[in-house]
């Protein structure tokens, strides 16, 4: 049954440097918001779809951390390229936020030797998304 999730996932690898891409090229801005949205909505199924399945897995739990930086870092990047001025605006915040993430990967990767697990309870409610218990010895 991890054939719904898996794809779910994997769509975000592909949407956010697509995004990236046409940016380069000046496409209609509309097709922005239909690969955010897709993106958007894909990154809450996938998760919710694997739990209901019963198939949410350390290593699918990982990759969707991974695909999800490569998705928003693209959407942030897009975001530079079409609204330079409102994107230098809040730039502090940007940098704030990065910082946070920068020091949160440093320090999990200085204890505990490994990435961060993104999907645990405390990253849901940082997010305001639905929390669920965590997966037993899922860092």
């Amino acid at each position: 049954m991890i054939v719904i999730p898996l794809p779910l996932t994997l769509i975000r690898l592909i949407l956010g440097p697509l995004a990236l891409l046409i940016a380069l090229y000046n496409a209609p801005r509309s097709i922005f918001a239909a690969i955010l949205i897709a993106g958007l909505l894909s990154d809450y199924f996938d998760g919710a779809i694997a739990r209901r399945l019963g198939v949410a897995r350390p290593w699918l739990r990982r990759l969707d951390s991974t695909v999800d930086i490569v998705f928003y870092v693209s959407i942030a990047a897009v975001a530079y390229i079409l609204e330079t001025a409102t994107f230098v605006t809040v730039i502090v915040a940007i940098a704030f936020f990065i910082g946070a993430e920068a020091i949160c990967i440093a320090t999990s990767l200085i204890k505990f030797r490994s990435l961060p697990g993104m999907h645990c309870c405390s990253a849901k409610a940082y997010g305001g998304a639905r929390t669920n218990p965590p997966l037993r010895g899922v860092a």
